[in-house]
């Protein structure tokens, strides 16, 4: 009988790349819970170890690059409909493999992909899972007519392929180990992911190992999770997602917390606010991820808020805005952008609320730290990591633009701009400053969303949207 040895955190200061945190856990926490699927259809739970885990990551790198006769670097696409925990064992496999992945939204047209393909120079590509993906890969021939290689699509190994032990119990996880890969630097890429592509085509967001560390792993709302006993509801995030990436990828794997996952069924489960809640409380989920729809829908239900307010930390996602949701004594993280109507209606019902602040090519750049007014849930502070900057616009009301530079602690993933000599990155993001409290910043809007009136003077529509709604 195997003895669960106290937990051994990897370090974050980058020696440890994603690459070869499988590796680190196989080795220092083998025992310990990676994941827990939740079965809707019999309520079962199975738990998958970080030696499972490990296993299933080397297993989907000899797949994705066998005898590693790829090169170190390479860039590979998935576009898939997959089970929750096959997508993050292919995710990490292709980066055992010494490969880049590139998850995309399957929602994205044709002609957005192949922007993608094209613009990123990959030309290998994991694809499968629907009949809806099949027909996307059946057109992207004729939208990639100009590539100079022709696209290589792999199909989606089977769950059985990468984890064929899952849910046996007593079964020895066995794999034949990747070989090691070359030593990597702060500015080699990692991971690419796109912006949706709602008013144009979408943009490709590279993140660099240092970024890594610097804007998502060793924030404040990254430490959060660094903690024995954290057990998080990530279930109704699409791992394609810059939240997916965080909560599903990146953030457990250094922070330790055990996630908890639809279990594998005949068809990938789509997540409801219903069976979103169901699993959390039947998991007996300390933290949850979710859609700001999702928590207007709970705000509506007593025994779905009783819960809630039992949690230590809710996360509710559009983007990467979020909201930090606090109890007496507990941190709760909930979502962004949320009606002010839903927010204070939340909080009235004795929620407290605290917005969080980020995007694809920032990373997580507010504080997660506690909050002494109730009436301030919608306001961000600034996390010290950062070199934030305030450039004023030239209406007269207390209105800027928000932009972010390179420092020794903080690198964004995307840099546009240049501040003082420094490279940097304007959001287009407009905030104003808390009337009374300094430290304390409200995002109102969208510099692209100005409306330049006849005297010349500018004005958001946000507030005149929600005025008539």
């Amino acid at each position: 009988m195997t003895t669960l040895t106290k937990f051994v955190f990897p370090p974050t200061d980058g020696s440890i790349p994603p690459s070869s945190i499988s590796d680190f856990h196989l080795e220092h926490n083998p025992s310990h819970v990676f994941a827990i699927l939740y079965d809707i259809n019999n309520s079962s739970q199975t738990n998958v170890t970080y030696e499972q885990f490990a296993c299933a990551v080397h297993r989907a790198a000899h797949i994705l690059n066998p005898n590693g006769t790829i090169p170190q670097g390479t860039n590979i696409g998935f576009l898939l409909s997959a089970h929750t925990i096959q997508y993050i064992v292919m995710i990490f496999g292709a980066m055992r493999a010494g490969l880049v992945p590139f998850p995309m939204s399957p929602r994205t047209h044709v002609s957005g992909i192949a922007h993608l393909l094209k613009s990123t120079q990959t030309s290998l590509v994991v694809a499968g899972g629907s009949q809806a993906i099949n027909h996307i890969i059946s057109q992207l021939p004729n939208n990639l007519a100009e590539v100079d290689s022709p696209v290589q699509f792999i199909d989606l190994p089977s769950l059985d392929q990468v984890l064929p032990d899952l849910g046996r119990a007593g079964r020895e996880p066995k794999h034949k180990p990747f070989p090691p890969l070359k030593t990597i630097s702060g500015d080699t890429i990692i991971s690419i992911l796109h912006s949706s592509g709602s008013t144009g085509m979408p943009r490709p967001v590279k993140f660099h190992l240092e970024g890594l560390f610097k804007n998502l792993i060793t924030q404040s709302i990254g430490r959060v999770y660094a903690r024995e006993g954290v057990r998080s509801g990530t279930m109704a995030l699409p791992t394609f997602h810059a939240m997916g990436m965080f909560f599903q990828i990146f953030g457990p794997i250094y922070a330790g917390c055990t996630q908890v996952l639809f279990a594998p069924s005949h068809v990938p489960v789509v997540p409801t606010s219903n069976l979103t809640i169901k699993v959390a409380t039947a998991t007996n989920c300390s933290h949850i991820v979710c859609i700001p729809a999702f928590l207007e829908m709970w705000s509506q239900e007593e025994a779905a808020l009783a819960y809630l307010r039992q949690m230590k930390c809710v996360v509710s996602i559009f983007e990467l805005n979020l909201q930090i949701v606090e109890t007496q004594d507990t941190q709760l993280f909930g979502g962004g952008p949320l009606a002010d109507a839903i927010g204070n209606k939340v909080a009235d019902q004795g929620v407290r609320f605290r917005s969080c602040y980020g995007a694809t090519e920032l990373g997580l750049v507010t504080e997660a730290s506690e909050i002494d007014d109730f009436n301030d849930w919608n306001y961000v502070q600034f996390s010290p990591q950062v070199d934030v900057r305030f450039i004023p616009q030239n209406n007269g009301d207390n209105l800027f633009e928000l932009a972010f530079v390179v420092s020794d602690d903080y690198k964004p993933f995307e840099l546009n701009f240049e501040i003082d000599g420094r490279p940097a990155y304007k959001t287009k993001d407009l905030v104003i400053r808390h009337p009374h409290k300094p430290d304390l910043w409200k995002v109102v809007g969208r510099l692209d969303d100005q409306i330049i009136l006849l005297n010349g003077e500018k004005t958001n529509p946000g507030p005149i949207g929600k005025l008539r709604a």
